[in-house]
């Protein structure tokens, strides 16, 4: 355990992005005021029972979008990104643009977070119609093939609720337990109600005979990779001839008694 300051004139709880949060502004605020902050002067503590960003923090707030139906909140996210865009570096801060893709059920709904946006100065693109969205989308997957060939060294783990193209034996290979989840698949949604033609790009299928095959020779592929193969031996007889004619098969007798 770190060792801990002697005293402190604040302290936070919680290093996630409220607690971080708080201490900076109150950094701030006192500084404003002429304060000098740190050990040799207003000492603020933040306290965590594990680490920075270990909780919520570091795994919900990897997405920071601003596309709320609220006014109030779509204002209050277009402020927390301009907070996010004064220091990238020190905020470990990268966007990479977000993506709402929406039934036409939504469009008026959408349309209208569009506007909202366009009214407070916030950058954002509306594409409208069938053509239009499958035309955008193209362009997308063309640069999407592009940034998984340079992570590929990496060897990351595709996310199952995003697109990607990583498939066959590459991504088996990335999962040391797909067969359990293909399996697991089988025996929850063995009608495929949960299906869609991405997911079976991507999984066995479980009608017919090749789920049982293709889960196999995936699993089987994994396993032997960088075993040297070998030649199977001459098959061997008791008589040391092969025989010519084929055997009378031995049928069960009619009728069984168990004594």
């Amino acid at each position: 355990m770190p060792q801990l300051p002697s005293h402190a004139h604040y302290v936070v709880i919680g290093a996630g992005i409220h607690g971080l949060s708080t201490a900076m502004h109150l950094a701030r605020k006192l500084a404003a005021h002429g304060k000098t902050v740190g050990p040799a002067g207003t000492r603020i503590v933040v306290l965590d029972k594990t680490a920075i960003g270990a909780g919520a923090s570091g795994i919900a707030c990897g997405v920071v979008r601003n596309n709320y139906y609220q006014p109030a909140m779509r204002e209050l996210m277009a402020h927390c990104v301009s907070v996010w865009e004064s220091d990238p570096e020190a905020y470990s801060y990268h966007p990479v643009g977000y993506m709402q893709i929406s039934p036409e059920s939504m469009h008026a709904q959408v349309g209208s977070i569009y506007e909202q946006q366009k009214a407070i100065g916030y950058e954002s693109v509306f594409i409208e119609g069938e053509a239009e969205c499958m035309r955008y989308m193209q362009g997308v997957l063309s640069v999407l093939a592009r940034a998984e060939e340079k992570l590929e060294p990496f060897e990351p783990r595709p996310h199952w609720g995003k697109v990607f193209t990583t498939g066959g034996d590459e991504l088996v290979k990335r999962y040391d337990r797909y067969g359990d989840f293909v399996e697991l698949m089988g025996h929850f949604d063995p009608t495929g109600k949960f299906r869609n033609e991405q997911l079976d790009g991507w999984l066995p299928s479980y009608f017919g005979g090749d789920y049982p095959a293709d889960t196999w020779t995936a699993v089987m592929n994994r396993d032997m990779e960088g075993v040297e193969e070998e030649d199977f031996p001459e098959p061997a007889y008791v008589d040391g001839e092969a025989p010519t004619e084929g055997h009378q098969p031995t049928l069960p007798p009619a009728r069984l008694v168990v004594r």
